[in-house]
């Protein structure tokens, strides 16, 4: 977060960047919370597999819909797709 924080002053930009930090932080409390729950073995039940997939579907949402409006506010924000993209074309690459 630090780190993108650095790269434009503009307000909007900012705020966004906060909002993925805090869901970022949001997703490993309940995570911690989740696999606590696991540990104690509290509501272990055939619905728990779930519980942790609906814990992590908003995040990965939230995260695409952040990138979106980062891409519109500065053009040269890289989005975690494009990061993914250049990867996999690196891992071809080196075969």
């Amino acid at each position: 977060m630090r780190l993108l924080l650095r790269f434009n002053s503009n307000e909007a930009y900012r705020r966004y960047v906060q909002i993925e930090g805090g869901g970022v932080l949001l997703t490993v409390v309940a995570l911690s919370l989740f696999v606590w729950g696991g540990v104690m073995q509290v509501n272990q039940n055939i619905a728990y597999p779930w519980l942790g997939t609906l814990i992590i579907l908003p995040f990965v949402y939230m995260s695409a819909w952040v990138d979106r409006r980062l891409k519109e506010i500065d053009s040269e924000h890289v989005t975690h797709q494009e990061l993914r993209k250049q990867r996999r074309l690196m891992k071809v690459g080196k075969r």
